[in-house]
């Protein structure tokens, strides 16, 4: 009987053991894949500028986005590359422009309005977004190459279902918004608010 408990006991903690190396394993493994995924995105991009921009170099072959732009924040030292299309897939390998939000750089009103936006995971690409403040300046380059500096003007908390600052208005100047879910840290996903940062260019 002894042996028994002696033997149960065994398999028990061999089973945690194994347990916890497959979970030790199955994290580095997803932390391998992000940082090579960053990589790829990256080599994607100087590709794209060694020849010329704006020729839609895919990080890999499967992939169903490219990256359109780089935004940088020295004061804050973040270098983030923004894909195309704001899709969940897309969104786990980086921040992307939402469509069909006006193209990035747009300076005038056009069918897509005037007002650009560029979603991103508030634990991950868009941690930042909690350190911005009114005023300050921040870099976007296009794929095209062209250099466009832009200025925070207003930070708010809007609710999920609030689309009213994407609105047309020929007398606006050209905005662009980056957005992430709201609260920063929150132990649950999925939450309703967004905090969304608003930005003119200058």
């Amino acid at each position: 009987m002894k042996k028994n408990k002696i033997s149960f006991k065994n398999l028990l903690l061999t089973g945690l053991l194994c347990l916890g190396i497959w979970q030790l394993g199955l994290g580095a493994y997803m932390q391998v894949k992000a940082k090579l995924a960053q990589y790829l995105i990256a080599q994607a991009w100087q590709s794209n500028v060694e020849q010329g921009g704006d020729k839609r170099i895919k990080p890999w072959f499967y992939a169903d986005t490219w990256p359109i732009a780089k935004l940088e924040i020295p004061q804050l030292n973040v270098e983030e590359y923004i894909l195309w299309d704001a899709s969940e897939r897309n969104l786990a390998f980086g921040a992307a422009h939402l469509l069909p939000t006006a193209k990035l750089g747009t300076l005038e009103n056009t069918d897509s309005g005037n007002t650009s936006l560029i979603a991103g995971h508030n634990d991950t690409n868009f941690a930042f977004l909690s350190k911005l403040k009114l005023g300050d300046t921040y870099k976007l380059t296009l794929g095209s190459g062209l250099l466009m500096t832009y200025q925070v003007s207003n930070i708010s908390i809007i609710h999920q279902s609030d689309t009213s600052f994407l609105r047309l208005d020929a007398t606006a100047a050209n905005r662009l918004y980056l957005m992430t879910c709201y609260p920063f840290n929150s132990l649950t996903s999925g939450t309703e608010q967004r905090y969304l940062v608003e930005s003119v260019v200058i």
